[in-house]
């Protein structure tokens, strides 16, 4: 590793600016694909829960996208969420509905 910073000192403001252009496109590119592996083991109607500010919330999956993956609450509140912040519930269908 210090090699390649001694080496990065040696860059020119020009070549920092591509490969730093370079490097974050890698890792956009890892990113989605670790988005498309999560969201691929779940499906439509799927009951699935996450944590986010506002506590656990449990949803049912009502559209798949590239990046997000969609659903409402039993309260019919939508939500979109990145499908690695998704697990699967147990639930299986609203109690009451």
């Amino acid at each position: 590793m210090d090699a390649i910073l001694d080496r990065l000192e040696e860059l020119s403001e020009w070549d920092l600016r591509t490969l730093n252009q370079t490097v974050v496109g890698m890792i956009r590119s890892i990113n989605k694909r670790k988005a498309r592996a999560a969201a691929a083991q779940f499906n439509l109607g799927d009951y699935v829960s996450f944590v986010g500010q506002r506590g656990f919330t449990v949803i049912r999956i009502d559209r798949i996208n590239s990046s997000t993956i969609g659903g409402k609450t039993q309260e019919g509140q939508g939500w979109r969420v990145a499908p690695t912040l998704l697990k699967p519930s147990s639930l299986k269908e609203w109690k009451g509905k």
